[in-house]
């Protein structure tokens, strides 16, 4: 009879401890980073993607959106081709500025006319900020 009540107990332990870690996970995953984060990402990535910036950026505009919405809110496509992706909460910031980016060398070793972009958008995963596109135009 002992043993049935350590069982039982154990038991109750491990559900317990079951629900306990699904909460915790669930609430993780439910957190999504602030706009003033996803702001200061986009920054670092718009530099990232080889544009050196010569203005700072202005103008920045921040939308926490459903990936399937993107392209109605924004015109900008880029889940569209990921349907696995349609359902996620995804941060859209767009800013103006300029940023130069450098092709290649020329033929002759002489650095290739930097080529001029006013403005930068990035999308991103709103959970862990990892981003899916960065845009120059």
């Amino acid at each position: 009879m002992a043993d049935y009540k350590r069982y039982r107990y154990a038991l109750l332990i491990i559900i317990v401890l079951s629900f306990l870690f699904l909460v915790r996970n669930l609430y993780i995953k439910s957190q999504f980073i602030d706009k003033q984060a996803a702001i200061e990402l986009a920054q670092n990535y718009c530099v990232q993607s080889n544009a050196y910036p010569q203005k700072e950026p202005h103008n920045i505009n921040s939308k926490l959106l459903v990936c399937g919405d993107l392209e109605e809110q924004t015109g900008w496509n880029a889940c569209n081709t990921r349907h696995a992706l349609q359902g996620l909460k995804v941060w859209y910031v767009s800013m103006e500025g300029q940023w130069l980016i450098y092709g290649p060398p020329n033929a002759n070793g002489t650095n290739s006319a930097p080529i001029p972009f006013t403005h930068c958008s990035v999308l991103m995963d709103a959970t862990t900020g990892e981003p899916f596109s960065v845009r120059n135009h």
